[in-house]
């Protein structure tokens, strides 16, 4: 049903791209992911939003493999915060937070997304996780956009 109404939209002069959700959601790992495109047969007419905070909380940390992984699907890129319980990489979500204080490889994995060009823009979205006891939550959106733009130069 996926590819006939994406060959439908396509048809009509519309492309399509499927984001990765939270809870309830059918994509947990870049695996999942690769199959269901590959699936779908539609590579032209549709392509992945990768939301990657979202994937954290469906239990794959944000990584360059991840990134390579899903690269050659990928459309479009969501950039959130997030901190994972006393910041131990690969560990689960725990906190919300500003990306310059995150604890996954966002400048990384941000940086190689403009290199690559695989997404024409970046969503900057809030941060998903428990608020944080004693965090400033104050101004992150225009802290993260400052943060970005001074950490990831081909931001532009």
């Amino acid at each position: 049903l996926y590819g006939e109404a994406i060959h439908r939209l396509y048809d009509s002069g519309f492309g399509a791209t499927i984001e990765n959700e939270t809870s309830d959601c059918i994509f947990s790992n870049p695996a999942e992911i690769v199959d269901f495109f590959e699936e779908l047969n539609c590579r032209k007419e549709a392509n992945f939003t990768w939301d990657a905070q979202n994937l954290w909380q469906m239990g794959t940390y944000p990584s360059m493999d991840v990134y390579n992984k899903l690269k050659s699907w990928i459309g479009y890129y969501h950039l959130k915060g997030g901190q994972s319980e006393d910041g131990v990489p690969g560990s689960a979500l725990r906190w919300r937070s500003s990306l310059e204080d995150a604890s996954w490889p966002l400048v990384e994995i941000t940086r190689q997304v403009i290199i690559d060009g695989v997404s024409p823009v970046i969503c900057l979205n809030p941060s998903h996780g428990r608020p944080k006891e004693g965090y400033d939550y104050s101004d992150v959106t225009s802290r993260d956009i400052n943060f970005i733009r001074s950490e990831v130069l081909e931001v532009g």
